[in-house]
């Protein structure tokens, strides 16, 4: 059997949420210090890093204080997916 091939991402593209400002209260969107998600996509030419960080609204109550992620960044991953689970289903 072969050993399989190592993936090396020639490019890595974050993914912010399109949003500037909360749609409930209008204030500032704040960005979470981590990384919703972060895979390997192999296309036919090449190799990249796509992740995308989530925001929040600032204020406790509003109910926009919930993670807001990238819709940029879900239809760039689908639109690459291939094989196996749907992006949104894997672990």
């Amino acid at each position: 059997m072969r050993t399989p091939k190592r993936l090396y991402p020639e490019e890595r593209i974050i993914y912010h949420p399109e949003l500037l400002t909360c749609p409930h209260c209008g204030d500032l969107l704040v960005m979470w210090n981590y990384l919703a998600w972060d895979k390997t996509v192999q296309t036919l030419d090449r190799v990249l890093s796509l992740a995308a960080r989530p925001g929040h609204c600032p204020q406790a109550t509003c109910p926009g204080s919930r993670m807001r992620a990238s819709i940029m960044a879900s239809a760039t991953l689908a639109a690459h997916w291939v094989w196996g689970e749907p992006p949104h289903r894997q672990g």
